[in-house]
């Protein structure tokens, strides 16, 4: 009998509770029950949306902008920094360090380098005119360039790259009488013009401040040649990533 009267009671109860709810909310507004948390729409929370392109290391949400500030900080201390490192550090793909790291080296903020990126340096995408690297290490050049021309022997095929190194050595190989001398330096090939050795240009197009030739001709050429030694002159030297020129063709 008691559950019978109660369950009109109920329904009207709930009944009144869902119009007061449905109005309320309707307008912006909010209801407050005694030992309940305030009701409302503009009381309902909601998680905020994580920044675009950002990461979360740790508890900490790190944005784009910081994870290169940080980079930069990086790369002061050590002096060097991988992709590989950098995106175990910042728990992010390669993909997105490159990215960075390009965008850093657009504002001349690093050097992109194969595989990472060097600190920015005045002077440091520069490419010197020949004249200006004869100026550079004359002694050592000198003393390179007798030891190698000990290693190459009467009618042997030499490949002389361009640099003022390789021009050194070009001048200690005047004294053989059967050479032949493959090479892309104009200056080179001026260099022997009056000796006994034979001389092979690759072609290609004229670098002006190196006088050397390059791009896809050269290339063409030397694939088809085969020679005994190289003396090969490079800008740069790294264990891990090989040789490396400030020139692209090159």
């Amino acid at each position: 009998m008691i559950l019978c009267c109660a369950f009109p009671l109920l329904s009207t109860y709930c009944f009144l509770l869902r119009f007061l709810l449905q109005n309320c909310l309707k307008k912006g507004g909010s209801l407050c029950f005694p030992g309940l948390p305030l009701l409302g729409r503009s009381r309902i929370s909601r998680p905020r949306p994580r920044p675009h392109n950002s990461l979360v290391l740790g508890e900490i949400l790190v944005l784009s902008e910081e994870r290169r500030r940080a980079i930069i900080e990086l790369l002061n201390r050590e002096g060097r920094v991988l992709v590989p490192d950098l995106s175990k550090r910042f728990r992010t793909s390669q993909v997105t360090i490159r990215e960075d790291l390009e965008i850093l080296h657009e504002k001349a903020q690093l050097h992109r380098s194969h595989g990472g990126a060097l600190p920015a340096q005045d002077g440091v995408l520069e490419d010197p005119t020949l004249r200006e690297k004869e100026q550079f290490h004359r002694k050592e050049k000198l003393l390179l360039a007798s030891a190698a021309a000990r290693m190459v022997k009467e009618r042997q095929v030499v490949i002389l790259d361009s640099g003022t190194t390789t021009t050194a050595i070009a001048r200690a190989l005047r004294g053989f009488k059967n050479l032949t001398v493959i090479t892309n330096a104009v200056s080179i090939a001026a260099e022997l013009s009056a000796t006994t050795l034979d001389v092979i240009l690759t072609g290609g197009t004229l670098r002006k401040n190196s006088f050397s030739l390059v791009g896809p001709t050269a290339e063409e050429t030397l694939r088809h040649l085969n020679a005994d030694i190289l003396f090969l002159g490079v800008d740069s030297f790294d264990v891990h990533y090989g040789l490396s020129t400030p020139n692209l063709l090159e």
